[in-house]
């Protein structure tokens, strides 16, 4: 019942408009009509703008048991 957010890059070109968080709203939406429970993720630390997309998105950053990334913010949500 876990998914895990594998990417959601958008070219800088298009950076602004509001892609990744609608990109994330689609997944979370394809995740709950698989019914999944919760989701993860992570993202750079230096990445400010996803960080500000998940936390928008409504996902909390924690502190896994065993770290998968180097130099990266982990996040989830509960749905």
């Amino acid at each position: 019942g876990v998914g895990y957010f594998k990417r959601c890059y958008v070219k800088p070109n298009h950076h602004g408009r509001g892609l990744q968080y609608r990109l994330m709203m689609a997944r979370e939406m394809k995740a709950k009509q698989l019914g999944w429970t919760t989701l993860v993720s992570e993202c750079k630390a230096s990445n400010e703008h996803s960080a500000n997309n998940f936390r928008r998105a409504g996902f909390a950053q924690f502190e896994p048991e065993q770290p998968w990334a180097l130099d990266s913010i982990y996040f989830k949500k509960s749905l």
